[in-house]
């Protein structure tokens, strides 16, 4: 007997956010069941070409995974644009506002019709607390991205601000009460 196409519609549904998660090197040291229940939580949202994801300065309280689609990353600053950033199927923003509270290095913005998929800080807090790798996955890419942002900036001077990994793990460690090990 053939599934009807709701059911065929929803095992998409579950498929695509798993296959995302499965995709994203810092979800590799879940257990494939980790995975699957935190796929169940992702929501997908949709923009278009041109379209703010989001503001400079806006702090985003989720970590959004790319899965199809273009952005850029534009830093403003008086009156002057710096491109920092291009973000591409697999990749990932809103690290630095879950682990720092950081808003946003510059205005993202779609090039293209974009798929994300967002991971709620509330559905990411467990996994942070059992999986360290997946905090100190956060940290590094904090770390990496602000120092490379701020290069493109001209501003190597705002990297100290953020923080060393180690310091980064240790604040994510306490933000999600994840135990040292």
């Amino acid at each position: 007997m053939a599934p009807q196409p709701q059911e065929a519609l929803t095992s998409q549904q579950h498929a695509t956010p798993l296959s995302v998660l499965n995709g994203t090197p810092l979800f590799a040291s879940l257990t494939e069941a980790e995975r699957e229940a935190l796929a169940k939580t992702m929501v997908r949202r949709t923009y278009h070409k041109d379209e703010v994801v989001v503001e400079q300065g806006a702090k985003l309280g989720s970590l959004m995974i790319v899965r199809r689609g273009a952005l850029v990353v534009i830093r403003r600053d008086q009156q002057r644009e710096i491109e920092l950033n291009r973000l591409a199927p697999g990749d990932w923003f809103g690290e630095s506002g879950l682990v720092t509270g950081a808003g946003a290095a510059g205005t993202i913005r779609a090039l293209t019709f974009v798929v994300v998929y967002e991971i709620a800080q509330a559905d990411l807090s467990p996994l942070m607390r059992d999986g360290p790798d997946v905090a100190g996955g956060l940290g590094l890419a904090v770390s990496q991205r602000a120092e490379m942002e701020n290069r493109l900036a001209g501003q190597l001077e705002e990297v100290g601000k953020v923080g060393s990994v180690p310091r980064l793990v240790t604040r994510i460690r306490h933000l999600f009460e994840v135990p040292h090990v």
